[in-house]
Order: C-alpha cells, then structure tokens, then sequence
C-alpha cells in the first residue's frame, strides 16, 4: 500500500494514529451504509439510529466529543509538529477547522476517504456532467426546473398547512408558488431574510439559527494556460502552505479530462476566508483588495510552477461576494458548518425544522460538506418527508 509506506516514511512511528483512524473510519462506513437519521427528532428517526448500530459504533460513539486533536495525544502521535501540521492542512479542506477543533469521528474518515478500497473519483468531463445527469433525471421524473430564478419570501399558513413561496426571475417577474413541502438545500441562515417574523418560524428556532458559528467565505483564482509551460507529470491535486494565506488548494485539470481544450489547462487555487474582510468594502476598496489577492495568489503559483507572467491565457478571481451574488448564501458563506464535536452528527443541526413541511439538506446537515455528504443528507432528509407520509422509500444497494 504505497500510502502506508508513505506516510511510515514521512512520519515515523505514526502508524499507531493512522490504524485508530481506519478503524473509526471502516465502523463510520459501515454504520451510514445503513442508512441512519441523525441527529434524532422523533421516535422514527430513533428506530431508524437503532436499526443502523451495530457494536462497533457503540465503541466508537465514545469518542464522539473527541478531536483529532485528542487522537494524537491517545496514540502519543501528539509532539510530531509536522505531523499535525500536515493534518491540519488536510482537516481545514473538508472541516473548516484545524485538527484541534475538527470532530474525531469526521476527521478519521476525511483522512481515510482517498483510500483504497474506496478512494475518491474524478468524473470525466467535470462536476459539470453530475449536474447534467441531475438535471436529466429531475426532468425525466416530472420536475420542474426554473434557472435563473431566486426564492426572495417563504410564508407557511397554519389553514389549510400550505407555504406561499415569492419567487422573482431573471426579469424580476414575480411568481408565486405553494407547497405543501420545502426541501430546503441553502445555508439555513438564509431562512432569517426569506421568512418574515410573523412567517411562522419561532423565535426560539431563529435565535438558534443566528446563533450558528459563522461558516467561511472562500477565495478562488481561476487560470487557463498551455499545458506545456507546466511541469512534465504534474499532479492533479496539491495542496501548499503559504504564510499570508495558509492552506491553498490547487486542481490542475489532466489532459483529455474535457475540462480544458486540448493542449490547455486549467489551474484553480482556493482558500478559506473571513467573510467580514469583504462584507463591508466599497467599490474602490473591494477592486483594489481584489487585485492585491490575486497579484499574491498567481505570484505563489508562478513560484510553485516556474511559470511566466505571459504563461496565463486567462485569470480571474472570486470572492465571497461573487459566491454571494451567484449562489445567493449570505455573505457568500461556502462549505456548511464547521465539523466542530459539538456540531458534529448526534450534535449538529437537525433536517427537521420545528416549521411543519419545512426540511434541511445540503452541507450543513449531517454528514456535512462535500458532494457525498450533501447527497447523504439529501436522501436522508427524502426518506423522513417519504415516512411522514405514510410511504416507504426503497433505496436500491449497489455492491462494488
């Protein structure tokens, strides 16, 4: 296994660590292959937690309250600096914390993810063709899909129990719909804009909500270049520490992946960012700030590549302002909650919403960000509206 030689050689007398990690990981993998609903609500989401644990979960359900962090310390892994250097790099991608703040349980199973037997994919042709087949499928099913639209009020009427819900389109047309149910797949901080006080959301349920440790925004340079002015067997994925910006995660598209013409490349580096630097700029301000980031971003990766200023054939950069004119999150908040102990599973933040026929998805919903955390908490979120109901889903099995 060339990663456990890898990290043997990297960091000696770590292996100890890296074995408590797998197990965690191979007893959380089997438990959501069944399907759990956390965190409980109801008596139903309880025998469906039940039905999903077996012994090892129970073992590992002891270190719940446990960081990465407290990992280190139990396997004596805990005074290799670069060791938990190396870790809080890769916990800050997926859990927006360090390895001191990200849940044991989580992070055991971030860090095991890329792994054989199970590893991570790349779709040929981008994340672009998993929207389209979405978009396919809905379409195919009977859905309606309406682009460009946005969601500006959410009004729930006790009698009959029906949500009038203002919808505005790229014309600013308005459009009113209603809805016996809203699965509702933003950051749940967007509820406090688009539901008015008097809309039927509690008072307690909102503090709750504005109460919820602020997510990051994300900074993204966006560059297209020829490959040949790149290394020769250039990784896809790399990931660097820089002194101004921290970790930086960078994505090289590979050649013939249909992410760029051929004999071109993308490079896209992000980073994690404090939304309030760039809340409250004016426009001179925002520009100027702008321009310094990505001058920083594209000098890091020329030093990283040895590439020239005329390498790029096209640059540009986003912020947490353009997430939020884009996607509409507040603040231009990206990637959930972080997965903190105390947000984490049986802590965090429930799909049931105290609102009757209002449900959570997405990635601040157990099991949190990422494209199979996001499609988890999407079929988990389904299977309750489905039982409230009074109807079962079948979720086939696929073996590998």
């Amino acid at each position: 296994m060339r990663w456990q030689t890898e990290r043997q050689e990297q960091f000696p007398g770590s292996e100890i660590f890296w074995s408590l990690c797998s197990k965690i990981h191979e007893s959380n993998w089997e438990f959501v292959a069944r399907d759990p609903i956390l965190p409980v609500r109801s008596f139903w989401d309880l025998s469906q937690l039940i039905r999903a644990i077996r012994p090892s979960n129970l073992l590992t359900g002891f270190l719940s309250k446990l960081t990465i962090a407290d990992l280190l310390t139990i396997t004596g892994c805990h005074k290799d600096r670069r060791l938990r250097s190396f870790l809080d790099l890769q916990l800050k991608l997926y859990s927006q914390e360090p390895a001191s703040r990200t849940s044991a349980l989580y992070g055991a199973t971030v860090l095991q993810m890329a792994q054989s037997p199970r590893g991570l994919w790349h779709l040929h042709g981008s994340m672009q063709l998993l929207s389209d087949r979405l978009k396919d499928s809905f379409l195919k099913d009977g859905g309606s899909l309406l682009i460009g639209h946005r969601v500006t009020k959410i009004l729930s009427k006790k009698n009959p129990n029906i949500f009038d819900v203002n919808v505005v389109d790229r014309r600013k047309n308005l459009i009113q719909l209603k809805a016996s149910d809203i699965v509702f797949s933003l950051p749940p901080q967007s509820l406090l804009d688009l539901i008015p006080i008097d809309g039927g959301l509690s008072t307690k349920y909102r503090e709750s909500i504005k109460n919820l440790p602020k997510p990051s925004g994300a900074i993204v340079f966006y560059g297209a270049l020829r490959r040949s002015d790149l290394p020769a067997n250039c990784q896809a994925h790399i990931q660097i520490f820089d002194e101004n910006f921290g970790s930086l995660f960078i994505s090289i598209s590979m050649e013939d992946d249909q992410r760029a013409p051929v004999g071109m490349a993308t490079l896209i580096a992000s980073m994690f960012v404090n939304i309030d630097q760039w809340s409250n700029l004016d426009s001179q301000s925002y520009a100027s700030k702008k321009n310094i980031i990505s001058k920083q971003i594209r000098t890091i990766l020329e030093k990283k590549f040895d590439l020239l200023e005329t390498s790029w054939d096209h640059q540009e950069l986003s912020t947490p302002r353009s997430f939020e004119r884009w996607t509409g999150r507040p603040g231009g908040i990206v990637g959930g909650l972080g997965q903190h102990p105390d947000q984490f599973g049986p802590f965090g933040l429930s799909s049931r919403t105290p609102l009757r026929g209002l449900w959570l998805c997405g990635d601040s919903i157990y099991p949190g960000e990422g494209t199979a955390g996001v499609s988890q908490s999407a079929m988990m979120v389904v299977r309750q509206l489905m039982e409230y109901k009074g109807r079962h889903l079948n979720i086939p099995v696929f073996n590998s």
